[in-house]
This record gives structure tokens, sequence and C-alpha cells, in this order.
């Protein structure tokens, strides 16, 4: 394992709210190895600010209006002086590993290099998932400061950068320390705005030439009630969910059958409006 003597320059960027569960060891899995850290926060009422100032972290409070408005807030109050920026959220880790790849990466950066795409693995219950589709999952996390945003979904938001975008091999890890009930209660927040979010996208005739909207339209066309079934059975058998065990059940019936099955039902209550 090699040694990271000087800090990369990275600012990390986290948008929080009432993540007191999380944020102590996601801070503590960068602090020895970025240059900045800056959250923004949402007001939390719980221990995530008191956390934060313990820990000596940069932060700023505003109300959330999306996760899009949220994040782009974030780099711009950020005032970063770091080349490159980072996303990472309130409930992932990193290990060392990864900064140490990460540094030889950017050392040797092209200089139209603009967006870094790594790999996102993810625990369900504490315990890894390695089949159902979910890894390995790419996603633009790194970027060259004065390059990236966050587009307008209000789901699954993502970084968006200018070409050129390059590819590395190493993880983040979405390990969440909240318990199920609190789990069950953002991701049926996170349905309604799935669904809401699919409503602007079919109304938006300019994305109907993307890679997500063909998904889009293969997944809907299919009847409601029927297409969360059939997505469940894709994942657990056809990309080998099973393998997981029965962790890998679980994963599969909640984060595709229940969660799938409450986009429908929002998407049905939001045409009848």
């Amino acid at each position: 394992m090699g040694i990271i003597k000087r800090k990369l320059d990275l600012t990390a960027i986290i948008i929080t709210s009432n993540e007191e569960k999380n944020i102590n060891k996601c801070i503590k899995s960068i602090n020895r190895f970025v240059k900045d850290i800056f959250v923004l926060d949402s007001f939390s009422n719980d221990k995530t600010q008191q956390i934060l100032k313990k820990l000596k972290i940069r932060f700023k409070c505003k109300n959330f209006i999306s996760f899009p408005d949220q994040f782009n807030s974030a780099i711009k109050l950020s005032n970063a002086k770091t080349t490159w920026l980072m996303r990472i959220d309130a409930d992932e880790i990193v290990e060392k590993k990864f900064f140490i790849k990460l540094k030889k990466f950017l050392k040797n950066a092209k200089p139209n290099t603009k967006g870094v795409i790594i790999n996102r693995k993810y625990y369900f219950n504490e315990i890894e998932i390695n089949h159902g589709g979910v890894f390995p999952h790419e996603t633009l996390r790194i970027w060259r400061k004065g390059y990236g945003k966050c587009n307008s979904d209000l789901m699954d938001e993502k970084i968006v950068t200018k070409p050129i975008q390059e590819k590395i091999n190493i993880s983040i890890i979405d390990n969440n320390s909240n318990d199920f009930v609190r789990w069950k209660k953002k991701h049926k927040n996170y349905a309604y705005l799935e669904a809401k979010n699919f409503i602007k996208k079919i109304k938006n005739l300019k994305i109907k030439n993307s890679s997500d909207y063909k998904k889009f339209k293969i997944y809907y066309k299919f009847p409601i009630i029927i297409r969360p079934l059939l997505l469940f059975f894709y994942r657990f058998f056809f990309k080998l969910g099973f393998l997981d065990g029965l962790n890998g059940l679980k994963f599969c019936y909640w984060q595709t059958l229940w969660f799938r099955m409450l986009v429908d039902l929002n998407i049905l209550k939001l045409k009848i409006k």
C-alpha cells in the first residue's frame, strides 16, 4: 500500500440533512487526503452541525429546494481554491487505496480532462451487494474546477461536465448507517421525486433521444404493477441478484419491487392531479 505525504489538490463537497449517523465516518474517511471539505446543510435539527463544528469543517446552511439546486449551490458557496472538486454523499465513505490511485491519476491527467468517472459500491444491511445490476455503477464524481455542475433531474441527479471525461477503476462506498425505518422514509420521498422526474421527462421533448429516455421508454411501456415485478425478476435472476443470498433477495425486493411500486402509485396520483 502506497503512502500519501501531501493532500490531494481537491475539495470534497457534501450536502447534508439530518446525517448525524453518517457524516462523522464520511468526513473521517476523506479528511486526511483532501485539501478542503465543504458542507452545505439543510438546517439539520439533529447533531449534524455540532459534529461539523467539532471536526472543524467549513459549512453553510441553505433551505432545501431540490437536490440539483442544493448541490449547485454547494459548488458555488464552497468557493473552492483547488484544481479539482469531488462529490461525496454523507452516507458514503472512501478507502485509502481510492486516494492513492486517484492521486497518481490526477497527477498525470491531461489538461483537457474535465471529469473523472469512478465506480460506486452499494451496501445493504451493511453487507456489500455485488450483483443484481448494481455493480459496477459508473458515476462522474470528480471534475476540474469550473467545468462541472449538477443536471436538473429531481432524482438520481448527476454531475455533468464538458468533454473530455476519463474513467478510473476506483470505488466510492455507499454504506448508510441509518436504521431501516429512516431508509424507508427516505425512499418514500425518493419514489415521489422519481415519479415527478418521470412526468417531467416525458413532457420534455428535448431528452427523447437520450439513452436515459430510451431506458425509461422500455420500462414504462409495460403496464403498471406488472413492470416492477418484471424488473425484480430481471435483476434477481437474469442479473444474478440471487448470488448475494438472502440479503440480495431483500435488496431486490425493497430497492426494486417495493420502490418501483411506490413510484408507479405516485405517477398515478400525479396524473390524476
